[in-house]
């Protein structure tokens, strides 16, 4: 049996998960393919979500001081919906929606 180490392991489950998002299988029907469990490929999915950064992402920082209390998030979705979220909630709101 071929010694797989666990960067070899992560980049095959990568691998895996790319191919599903562009193609048309039924998660059952990748993981019947691969002999992967649900929760074994639900984890994978998980990990490379939490770790998958956009190329396009650009970081904004706050030029002026405000204390924290007193920040507000403003988020913009199509269909002219938006959500104001106070800044010490905002990382969670987004991981909701990223995730969801």
């Amino acid at each position: 049996m071929a010694n797989i180490t666990n960067l070899d392991l992560q980049k095959q489950m990568f691998l895996i998960i790319k191919q599903w998002e562009k193609g048309s299988e039924r998660k059952q029907e990748v993981c019947d393919e691969y002999n992967l469990t649900i929760c074994k490929f639900d984890y994978w999915l998980k990990k490379y979500r939490t770790l998958a950064v956009p190329k396009d992402f650009i970081e904004i920082k706050c030029a002026k001081k405000i204390p924290a209390k007193e920040q507000i998030v403003r988020f913009h979705f199509s269909g002219e919906v938006s959500a104001e979220v106070p800044s010490d909630l905002a990382i969670d709101f987004m991981n909701q929606l990223i995730v969801r």
